[in-house]
């Protein structure tokens, strides 16, 4: 199932299964003292992540928990999205969504308890973006709505059919969401 036709690329949250949430951190500085791992949110990320988030929201993507690279351009974009949630979310920093690829970050999802029924991943460019896309089963609905791309601040929503984060398979992922900056 694709986005709608023209619309906000927003299908529905609810149903069984698992759902995956996978977002680059918003918009970051393009330098800062203490290197690239410091590099905060600019007040253009820090609105697009509100933005997204709460699109997201009010879609019924509510994620319960958050695994999040210690950069803190990602922990900046987890604090919008507990701010969204009223602190209703678990969030948990693992340094394994800074340094690993795609194959390490499929790890850590599944790793998680299978009782779980929403995730959110906020990561990087290139290992966030190349497993979204790897996990999709549509992968044109992707390129259609990201035109290639994956910017800073993007979004997308996988359901899987089976019951918690271990069922997490390549191809197998229904694109639910693709929220780009600017799209909410």
């Amino acid at each position: 199932m694709g986005p709608p036709a023209g619309g906000s690329g927003i299908g529905s949250g609810a149903g069984p299964g698992f759902l995956l949430l996978l977002m680059r951190h918003g918009e970051a500085a393009r330098t800062a003292g203490g290197g690239d791992r410091a590099r905060p949110l600019t007040q253009q990320g820090r609105a697009d992540v509100r933005r997204i988030a709460e699109a997201a929201l009010r879609a019924g993507l509510r994620p319960a928990r958050a695994l999040v690279s210690p950069a803190g351009r990602a922990r900046e974009t987890a604090h919008v999205w507990a701010e969204a949630l009223a602190g209703e979310i678990e969030v948990a920093e693992d340094e394994a969504i800074y340094e690993g690829g795609p194959e390490e970050l499929l790890g850590r999802i599944r790793a998680h308890p299978p009782e779980l029924a929403t995730l959110l991943v906020v990561g990087h460019a290139p290992a966030l973006p190349e497993l979204a896309r790897s996990l999709a089963r549509d992968r044109e609905v992707l390129r259609e709505r990201l035109g290639g791309r994956f910017p800073p601040g993007t979004l997308v929503a996988l359901a899987f059919a089976g019951a918690g984060p271990g069922s997490v398979e390549r191809g197998a992922g229904e694109v639910r969401a693709v929220l780009p900056p600017g799209s909410s």
